[in-house]
Parts: structure tokens; C-alpha cells; sequence
């Protein structure tokens, strides 16, 4: 009995398959059921770090920063901020500007300036079934013309 050739279009379909998950590999694209792998290419410790933001308004009232709610997104903002410390104070001066001048629609206020705050945590600190998360530390204060470093 002899095997059956592969249908016509199989060669080509498996080549525009392959291309795409590789594309969508190396540019961190997540369209199902193509990913980029995130999930798995990130290493994971017992230490947990979050970052945060808040929007100042005039008053000096803080309101919170819906990172990634944008239709064009601040998403990403986590991974920005890892390497946040080591950018030129150009490159940290541009990064906040564009935060702090997020669009007003999402805000609810007019933002005079974003503060960063970031939470550590250890995984295995429990209360119940639940990581203890810890308390959100002021790092940078986003203000206009400058970025303010906490120590």
C-alpha cells in the first residue's frame, strides 16, 4: 500500500505557520493561538516586585493611574520600569512626560505630575492561602522638566 501524497496546500500552510509563531515569538506578540511564550520565558523567584502609578491633579490629590486601560496602552509599564534606574536621565525625563501627560479621558483630571511606587513581596510570607503583598513605596515622582528619585 503506498502512502497518500500531502495535500497540495499542507507545505505552504505549515511555512506560513511556523513564520508566524517565530514572528510572534521574537516580537512578544500575543495573538491566539500564536504567543510569545511570556508565561514561560520570564524567570520566577519567591521575591515579587509591582510597580504602581498615581496621577496628581492641581489640588495635589492622588487618583489612580489605569496603566493599560488606554486603547493604545501604557502596557508594558512594568517591564519599563525594571530597567527604569539604569535609562539616562533623558530617556527616564522622556518615559515620564508621556505618563504624566496620559491622556486626561482615562485620568478624570488634568495630571501635574505621576508617582511611582513599587511593592515587594516574598511568595512564601503567607496569611491563609494568600502571598502577604507589600506596602507600595514611593520611588519616582514624575514632574515637569524632572524626575525626582526616592531613596
Amino acid at each position: 500500500m503506498r502512502d497518500a501524497p500531502a495535500p497540495r496546500l499542507a507545505r505552504p500552510f505549515v511555512v506560513v505557520f511556523l513564520a508566524a509563531f517565530v514572528i510572534c515569538a521574537l516580537a512578544t506578540i500575543e495573538a491566539w493561538p500564536l504567543t510569545a511564550w511570556r508565561l514561560f520565558s520570564h524567570p520566577r523567584s519567591d521575591q515579587q516586585t509591582a510597580w504602581s502609578a498615581t496621577a496628581v491633579d492641581s489640588q495635589g490629590h492622588e487618583h489612580e493611574y489605569p496603566l493599560g486601560a488606554s486603547e493604545m496602552g501604557y502596557r508594558g509599564f512594568i517591564f519599563l520600569m525594571g530597567s527604569f534606574a539604569e535609562r539616562s536621565p533623558a530617556e527616564q525625563l522622556e518615559r515620564c512626560d508621556t505618563w504624566r501627560e496620559g491622556p486626561p479621558e482615562l485620568l478624570g483630571v488634568e495630571s501635574r505630575e505621576v508617582r511611582i511606587y513599587m511593592s515587594e513581596w516574598t511568595l512564601s510570607d503567607r496569611e491563609g492561602d494568600r502571598a502577604v503583598r507589600g506596602e507600595p513605596e514611593l520611588r519616582y515622582t514624575c514632574r515637569p522638566g524632572a524626575v525626582d528619585a526616592q531613596a
